[in-house]
């Protein structure tokens, strides 16, 4: 949005935070991160030093601590992308007012990520979906006139490898078997479950690989307890039933942008 990854040059800051982070030194990663996106902001390098926030956001949660901070400071970040390009690249802002609003939501201003939406609503045009998705997706709701809808919408999206779940157990079962073949999935996820809630679902993939997209797609107001702890653990994005074509197609096309900068 504002230049391209081959034109940015990342400092060492930014290496030593990789090398961190793949030690599990999760608070020294946080740091080094934070400290790039500072850097990155004032060289006007706006789209890096959201994602370096968002990669800050991450290591807090790896160690189990709140990263509501770096969420909101990366949600201001894409505002601040979304609000330069509108007139000139309305697509592209869109996407920065969706991204605006998933890092609002899990730093836990609803508000906040409420007007960012709407902003993005507001840009009428949408992107036209280029090419087949090859990561594998899964549709965890225990309705089955529910999963077939997803399954079609998904299918319409670019999706072939679709995994169709209708309970906590089997999702759980599902999800490691594809981690352990190096398989990482998108999961849409519904809250209420047969047998286990999709919160505990959601923890329990976080906790096998914490940088897993989750989606929660359910019928829970998003100022409910539980898609409010869901999305403070860890889980991106939220979406409430009943959901049209052109919002699940929102969800994804922000969920592709966010896995091809990350």
């Amino acid at each position: 949005m504002t230049m391209n990854d081959g034109q940015r040059r990342f400092s060492q800051s930014f290496v030593d935070a990789i090398k961190a982070e793949k030690n599990q030194k999760f608070e020294a990663a946080c740091e080094l991160y934070l400290k790039e996106a500072t850097a990155l902001q004032g060289k006007k390098d706006l789209e890096g030093s959201a994602l370096c926030f968002l990669l800050a956001g991450r290591c807090k949660l790896q160690a189990k601590k709140s990263a509501r901070e770096e969420f909101e400071k990366a949600a201001k970040v894409y505002l601040e992308i979304a609000n330069q390009i509108k007139d000139t690249l309305p697509l592209d802002a869109r996407m920065a007012y969706r991204c605006a609003a998933k890092c609002f939501l899990r730093a836990e201003l609803y508000d906040r990520a409420e007007e960012a939406q709407r902003s993005a609503n507001s840009i009428k045009q949408v992107r036209s979906v280029v090419g087949e998705m090859k990561q594998p997706i899964m549709i965890v709701d225990d309705s089955k006139v529910v999963t077939l809808k997803l399954k079609k919408y998904v299918t319409q999206f670019g999706f072939h490898d679709i995994v169709i779940c209708n309970s906590g157990k089997e999702a759980v079962e599902k999800f490691n078997g594809l981690i352990s073949k190096r398989q990482f999935p998108i999961v849409l996820l519904d809250m209420a479950m047969p047998d286990i809630t999709g919160k505990e679902v959601a923890s329990q993939m976080l906790k096998v690989r914490p940088e897993t997209t989750i989606a929660l797609i359910t019928a829970d107001n998003i100022h409910s307890e539980r898609v409010k702890e869901a999305l403070a653990n860890g889980v991106g994005y939220f979406l409430q039933k009943p959901f049209r074509y052109d919002e699940i197609k929102e969800l994804l096309e922000t969920i592709r942008y966010e896995e091809s900068v990350i």
